[in-house]
């Protein structure tokens, strides 16, 4: 006579980790396979919701995010600029083409060209730097690339994400673990609080 499957086996099975083949010609057997099954599924389910926190849905999102060139039409809008220039842009910046200016360790900028008395570029910042704290003079707008980033006040962004600052807010960022951070801003001036000496 064949031996049943015991009890932790069963759970075993039950979970997905491994198949038994005695589960195919016992009746007996599978009936309390799917027994645990369906209890293992409905404990789940018994479980409190839990929220997960802000920055591991940006983390999340960060790290499945499609390629940055699927956000050329939010640039143009964001810089008034024609598209097709701004996935030309794009191109370069997923070929290793962009220059990038030195700013602080882990921080790089690219300029580019805007109305007077108004500032534009992009940001690449390395996982794990803080942007120094300072102050916006005017709005500033941004536009995440890649990767992730908590602020100061509390805001998360994650890629795809728009956000606005208004004149005088004042906060600093903190990037992600994961790609390194790239953003796109339209800003009217920015104050540095605390730069490093």
């Amino acid at each position: 006579m064949t031996p049943h499957i015991d009890d932790l086996h069963l759970i075993d099975l039950a979970l997905g980790t491994d198949h038994d083949p005695h589960l195919d010609a016992c009746t007996r057997c599978r009936a309390e396979h799917d027994q645990i099954r369906e209890a293992l599924h409905l404990l789940a389910l018994s479980l409190p919701p839990i929220a997960p926190p802000p920055a591991l849905r940006a983390r999340l999102a960060a790290a499945t995010a499609g390629p940055i060139g699927a956000h050329a039409a939010a640039l143009a809008a964001l810089f008034g600029r024609p598209e097709p220039e701004l996935r030309a842009l794009l191109q370069r910046i997923e070929h290793g083409q962009l220059p990038w200016t030195p700013m602080l360790p882990g921080i790089e900028h690219h300029a580019l060209a805007s109305a007077p008395g108004r500032d534009a570029g992009l940001f690449r910042l390395a996982p794990g730097v803080r942007f120094p704290h300072h102050r916006h003079l005017g709005e500033e707008r941004m536009h995440i690339l890649q990767g992730s980033c908590s602020d100061s006040l509390g805001v998360v962004l994650a890629p795809g994400d728009q956000h606005s600052f208004p004149a005088g807010t004042a906060h600093a960022l903190l990037t992600h673990p994961g790609p390194p951070l790239l953003l796109a801003y339209v800003s009217g001036g920015t104050e540095f609080t605390d730069l490093p000496r």
